[in-house]
């Protein structure tokens, strides 16, 4: 890999960023006071924390390194839980995409919620100069939250289609029937 002869494709599964920025690091959280603990940080843990703070992170929630580069065009909803798009391979060499869905209220009145959710992905391996077109299924918990249970969260969505938690390439407008 280190020469070029393969491309990489991995994707990060956590977030990386300075230390200061996660917000476990303060005093009262950990290791906690008096052998307690606080979790305030509530459902925005991970590369949610980093979306709805100004730390931002240095290798986001899904960040892969690629010889390759990708182009996304032509997004759109294909029916209740699925959007697509056409993926193309702008590189003079072959290399590997991982299309990550995110899902978020259009009108971003999230209150204690993700800005994001990531709602599916698909990978695709791409020659050089190909495209193709890539269908992702969304989860059905992306369009939920657990408050006293599981609730159906209120639309108009908005499906971001992006390389990683930090680099989205093409948005959705999505209606859930």
């Amino acid at each position: 890999m280190l020469y070029g002869d393969s491309a990489p494709g991995g994707r990060l599964p956590v977030s990386f960023a300075a230390e200061s920025a996660y917000p476990t690091t303060a005093s009262e959280r950990f290791p906690g006071e008096d052998g307690v603990v606080e979790y305030s940080e509530g459902c925005r843990v991970g590369y949610r924390h980093f979306e709805a703070s100004d730390d931002g992170a240095v290798y986001p929630f899904g960040h892969g390194e690629s010889y390759a580069s990708f182009a996304y065009r032509g997004a759109e909803q294909v029916d209740a839980s699925t959007v697509r798009a056409t993926v193309a391979n702008t590189a003079e060499r072959p290399g590997r995409e991982v299309v990550q869905a995110y899902v978020r209220p259009a009108d971003d009145a999230n209150g204690d919620a993700p800005v994001r959710d990531l709602a599916g992905f698909q990978s695709v391996h791409l020659d050089a100069g190909e495209a193709v077109t890539v269908e992702v299924t969304l989860a059905n918990d992306a369009f939920r939250r657990y408050e006293d249970g599981w609730q159906e969260r209120e639309g108009p969505f908005v499906v971001e289609l992006a390389r990683s938690a930090g680099d989205v390439r093409a948005t959705v407008p999505f209606e859930r029937p």
